[in-house]
């Protein structure tokens, strides 16, 4: 998390965050931190909310140990990483990676500023 601090803090032309809205789009890999069985049951059973809830970057921002005042909308689809190549089974190979939300768009609105 020191990169984000470091892109946020060193921006050409001052302060990236002193602008009145910023948005922040990219695979910024955090994983749902349970188990691999679990994650692709709540999957399979469309269980949203229960894989967000283990979502770590949700959990950082929650104790403002990253993108503090940075919002994020509702997650309401399946994760998207780490499907088998051609197909919808999540990642088969030796890795067996937990699905999860890798690509994510977060913003920061101040002053008034409206995001939609």
């Amino acid at each position: 998390h020191d990169l984000c601090r470091d892109l946020l803090s060193s921006a050409p032309g001052g302060h990236v965050l002193g602008h009145d809205c910023v948005v922040v789009a990219g695979d910024l890999n955090y994983r749902v931190g349970i188990p691999r069985e679990i994650a692709q049951t709540y999957a399979q059973y469309s269980e949203w909310g229960k894989l967000y809830e283990e979502d770590q970057l949700r959990i950082a921002m929650k104790q403002r140990d990253a993108f503090v005042g940075f919002r994020e909308a509702p997650l309401r689809f399946a994760p998207t990483f780490k499907y088998d190549v051609g197909t919808r089974n999540y990642d088969t190979s030796k890795k067996q990676r937990v699905p999860s939300w890798c690509d994510r768009v977060l913003w920061r609105a101040r002053g008034g500023a409206q995001v939609e």
